[in-house]
């Protein structure tokens, strides 16, 4: 293919009695390759032309790249190319999903640094169709290696329009290590349509235990900017989205996601959801030992509220180290009937070790 380019080039240019003594060529994907030529004339003067010849490189209509054009991809991975790599995934990502031929090649390369680099660039893409090709590269891989590699490259997909395809092949339970990294992915996704997407396939089948893996993925999520889309969820009239989603609030774990599953506990007291908001309050601020934490619980649920909910918050305090909850514990106390002392002071026995029973409570 170089050399028909190149003949039919410099005959065009009339080159036909010059002797072509050195040839400098830069070849990149899609592009129009300059030719740097030294020559000598009839009179011996040597000089130096340009000439134009089309990149050796370019998209394929056909399923046919010869292995001269997949060496390249090889050189610039041995050499570090950054440059040229770059290149490369531009262009594939344009062909993209028209034209194929360059990602097929390089997934059917034996050599496995091409076939992970092709795993690399459709994590690039990061489609729903780039998820699918990668998936299935991923479940035909033989080298446990690049296996390992291409799965590690499905995981840093962050597209949400990929979520279809992650969510079916969470689903799957025939290969556990990729039904792990698809269930994962959608747990590590910040776009708040993931969420969207997610609790409408929860919402569509409520019933169905294989969802469990969606169900999963819902519950721990880390994306601050995912809150507002859980809370939504939190409020779904199906329990499993509701309680996945509250879960979920909990997985993030900050302050303002923390205040939205008080303000569940105190909307949701003596209800199920109240009880899975309670329960979720007590672990998230057992977990994350922040006194922030403290101060929203004693300003969302206050005095005067019910009983759950002021055994609710006792709860959280005790669960919660630091001098901040034990001082919230004494000032609740204290404004306390006895049934609610006496609560109190189990629940601080069941934490002896982290809470002795203070004198406001006996």
């Amino acid at each position: 293919m170089l050399a028909l380019n190149l003949m039919a080039s410099l005959a065009s240019k009339g080159w036909k009695k010059r002797l072509v003594t050195a040839i400098s060529i830069v070849v990149l994907f899609g592009a129009t390759v300059s030719l740097v030529i030294w020559t000598k004339k009839d009179s011996g003067q040597e000089v130096q032309e340009a000439v134009r010849v089309p990149s050796v490189i370019k998209s394929k209509s056909s399923s046919s790249y010869s292995a001269f054009e997949v060496s390249h991809i090889a050189g610039a991975i041995a050499t570090k190319n950054k440059t040229l790599l770059a290149d490369i995934t531009r262009s594939v990502q344009a062909d993209f999903p028209d034209n194929t031929a360059r990602l097929d090649a390089m997934l059917g390369s034996p050599d496995r640094e091409i076939r992970e680099f092709a795993g690399v660039v459709l994590t690039t893409i990061g489609t729903d169709k780039a998820a699918e090709l990668l998936i299935q590269s991923i479940k035909k891989e033989f080298d446990p290696r690049v296996r390992a590699n291409l799965i590690e490259s499905l995981q840093r997909i962050t597209n949400s329009d990929a979520v279809p395809t992650l969510a079916r092949y969470a689903l799957d339970m025939s290969d556990l290590e990729l039904h792990r990294a698809c269930r994962n992915v959608l747990s590590s996704m910040t776009d708040p349509m993931t969420v969207s997407m997610l609790v409408a396939m929860l919402e569509r089948e409520s019933i169905d235990e294989s969802l469990e893996p969606i169900a999963y993925a819902i519950a721990h999520m880390t994306c601050e900017g995912l809150i507002p889309s859980l809370v939504r969820g939190a409020n779904s009239q199906d329990s499993r989205t509701a309680t996945a989603c509250i879960q979920g609030l909990g997985s993030i774990g900050s302050p303002e996601a923390f205040r939205e599953i008080l303000h569940l506990v105190a909307s949701h007291d003596a209800g199920k959801k109240g009880l899975v908001a309670r329960t979720v309050a007590v672990q998230t601020a057992a977990d994350r030992k922040n006194a922030l934490f403290v101060k929203a619980c004693e300003e969302v649920l206050g005095f005067g509220r019910s009983i759950d909910v002021s055994r609710a918050a006792l709860d959280i305090f005790v669960a919660t180290p630091g001098h901040e909850a034990r001082d919230a514990i004494e000032r609740r106390l204290k404004q306390s009937s006895e049934a609610l002392i006496d609560y109190a002071t189990k629940a601080m026995e069941r934490h002896q070790r982290a809470w002795p029973t203070p004198d406001a409570a006996r």
